[in-house]
């Protein structure tokens, strides 16, 4: 903490150099709580709206809906770490998808992006590959 003049605390914390993840405070009985949240990376981002993009452009059977990646997309944006809310709404949408007479021809553009959620999923999650065919 730094003194005025008089020597009295002003309450200001000087740091003389960077600080990241900390949490400061001047005072007495300060409690204080750090959050760390886990942030869902660019790319299964990027291979998330690709999935979403492949899947809204296939051409469904009129009693069958479209596939629902707004789900799979908002579980990865909120709880990323809950890798298992996110392998079931995303097998949940592939498995919708396959209904479509195209789902066949979209596959080679679904591939890439499947695998690289597979992936960062980690553990059985490789089953949605086996989805596409």
């Amino acid at each position: 903490m730094t003194a005025n003049k008089n020597g009295s605390s002003t309450g200001n914390i000087s740091i003389g150099g960077n600080v990241i993840a900390s949490a400061l405070g001047t005072g007495s009985n300060i409690n204080q709580t750090i959050n760390y949240g886990v942030a869902l990376p660019d790319e299964i981002h990027s291979a998330l709206l690709d999935i979403k993009i492949a899947l809204e452009a296939l051409q469904l059977p009129r009693d069958v809906t479209q596939p629902n990646m707004a789900d799979v997309i908002a579980a990865a944006e909120t709880t990323p770490s809950d890798h298992e809310r996110i392998g079931t709404a995303l097998t949940a949408a592939l498995k919708v998808a396959r209904n479509s007479a195209d789902f066949a021809d979209a596959t080679a553009r679904l591939f890439p992006s499947v695998k690289r959620v597979a992936e960062w999923l980690g553990g059985s999650w490789s089953s949605l590959i086996g989805l596409l065919g």
